[in-house]
């Protein structure tokens, strides 16, 4: 067995163990514990290391932590995810100066309410469990980062306004409410594979947001809202009932990468070209029957995906775009002698077509 050791470190990852192999008095000041990757199930006396202040206990086997854990008040970091925990005693409201809770890859249905009490947290991540509702973390403060992915939440959760990144993709929440507004320090937002139909408009108030996956909601109309969004550089549609984008799109002059795979679109809207910083626009699978000319006022794009669309001709000002690296045609019904001429231009030009 190889194991780092010191006064204050103690470091048992990668080694099979199904038990800790110390015992835990007789390291009174111990700061950081690392167990994992093991096959350890469970996690008694830890109480006792009142000066802990990392614990990495993630890829084990635990079913269940002590309620001694509350006696951890140094701890700043703890790591659990990947174990096979189905609840999380109320002592954990005791961790005042933690910082770091990852709670992923469980068996979680809910949290303890003392979660919210946990006010110097900065990263929690609970993605990837069986949570069907949330305690109020409102009163996280200092919250900035928030993962509640592949879960069965019903609901918006209550958050703190403090959050910068916030992921709740793939759960069941119905509807966004006004309040969304309120976010305003919000960078990414993850609401993809929700049976959300409606955005509200009040999410054009996210000033700072940059990025957004709307991938594989309910939606039918291109979000007002969200064409007002001002510095957003990343928008995924991808697989939304959608058949037509917007006449205009009033603030999107940061727009880098736009994503509509799957959708019922079947024109680009000439307002598309007053999206100048766009550097990929993806259309695959679409039903795009034609290449508007005022593509050639995108500048600086360098992919284009429109593949297994209904292509027929292929217009000559697209191989000549001068920021254009990568053009993807595939599954389109061009007609041979026009794939020749293209990737004879495509070759001259320096672009990779598939075709």
């Amino acid at each position: 067995m190889k194991t780092e050791y010191s006064d204050t470190r103690l470091d048992f990852a990668d080694q099979e163990l199904d038990e800790v192999p110390i015992n835990f008095s007789q390291y009174p000041y111990l700061e950081e514990l690392y167990l994992e990757n093991n096959c350890i199930e469970e996690l008694n006396d830890i109480g006792e290391l009142r000066q802990l202040k990392c614990l990495n206990a993630s890829h084990n086997r635990l079913e269940s932590i002590p309620a001694s854990f509350g006696n951890l008040e140094n701890l700043e970091k703890l790591y659990l995810n990947e174990n096979l925990l189905e609840e999380i005693p109320d002592s954990i409201g005791n961790l005042g100066r933690l910082q770091d809770l990852q709670l992923s890859g469980n068996r979680l249905k809910s949290l303890p309410n003392p979660v919210g009490r946990l006010s110097n947290l900065t990263d929690l991540s609970v993605y990837d469990n069986s949570l069907i509702e949330l305690p109020s973390l409102s009163g996280l403060g200092n919250l900035s980062w928030f993962r509640a992915n592949i879960n069965d939440l019903y609901s918006f959760p209550d958050l703190p306004l403090s959050l910068e990144w916030l992921d709740l993709f793939q759960n069941k929440i119905s509807s966004i409410p006004d309040t969304i507004r309120k976010f305003s320090k919000l960078k990414n937002l993850s609401l993809g594979r929700n049976k959300i139909s409606v955005i509200p408009d009040e999410i054009a108030e996210l000033v700072n947001l940059e990025g957004l996956d709307l991938y594989q909601t309910s939606l039918q109309v291109f979000p007002e809202g969200v064409a007002h969004l001002p510095n957003l550089r990343g928008l995924n549609m991808d697989k939304c009932p959608m058949s037509s984008l917007p006449a205009t799109f009033p603030a999107l002059r940061r727009l880098e990468k736009l994503s509509l795979e799957e959708t019922q679109i079947s024109e680009i809207p000439e307002a598309i070209a007053s999206l100048k910083n766009l550097k990929e626009i993806s259309l695959k699978q679409t039903n795009i029957s034609r290449v508007p000319d005022c593509l050639m006022d995108l500048s600086n794009l360098e992919t284009l995906i429109l593949s297994y669309c209904k292509i027929r001709e292929v217009p000559e000002f697209l191989l000549k775009m001068k920021g254009l690296k990568l053009l993807l045609l595939l599954g389109n019904p061009i007609e041979r002698n026009s794939i020749l001429r293209l990737e004879e231009q495509a070759k001259e030009n320096g672009i990779s077509l598939v075709i």
